[in-house]
């Protein structure tokens, strides 16, 4: 009978030993997985900063007539990076008007379209992270307005943001 119960007594040993090893293990794997996810989410932001979405469409109004640019144009690629590189200097949300149906009527406007919400981070004035969810993107490029280095966009966050860098070289391509 001794036996037996020194058999149990090993027994029970050996499986409480391999449950706190494998408990253990288990709890050193999540800990790396934890590490790992925090180092990704840290530096996450900072890959997309400024990131901004290719549209499906581009529409361009000029003085009230409409230009649709897709995917396959030429310069559409040209374009969206070209944009790409204006939004770079994004600094904060400014209290200003920024009429799309005007520019779209009177003058100079670039419309990003998406087919689904995309997101937007920047980091303000303040060096805090900001994020804008947008579906459309509204850029005005009529140098004679004072809006003109501003973007607004439907979506989620505050209209309109901005400066932008300077839009020549935009408006070269747009043109040609």
């Amino acid at each position: 009978m001794k036996k037996v119960y020194l058999c149990l007594a090993i027994i029970s040993c050996i499986s409480i030993v391999t449950i706190i090893g494998c408990s253990k293990a288990k709890n050193n794997f999540e800990d790396k997985k934890i590490m790992n996810n925090t180092a990704t989410s840290m530096t996450s932001p900072v890959q997309t900063l400024y990131n901004l979405a290719v549209p499906y469409k581009i529409i361009y109004y000029k003085n009230g007539k409409s230009t649709v640019i897709s995917k396959e144009d030429k310069n559409f690629n040209a374009i969206v990076d070209e944009t790409k590189g204006r939004i770079k200097t994004i600094k904060d949300q400014y209290k200003s008007l920024f009429s799309v149906d005007e520019f779209k009527q009177k003058g100079f406007l670039l419309e990003f379209d998406y087919y689904k919400k995309e997101t937007l981070q920047y980091v303000n004035a303040k060096g805090i992270n900001t994020t804008i969810t947008y579906t459309k993107l509204y850029f005005n490029l009529d140098v004679k307005d004072d809006t003109s280095n501003l973007m607004s966009f439907e979506g989620e966050g505050f209209n309109p943001i901005g400066p932008l860098s300077n839009s020549d070289k935009l408006l070269d391509l747009l043109n040609n």
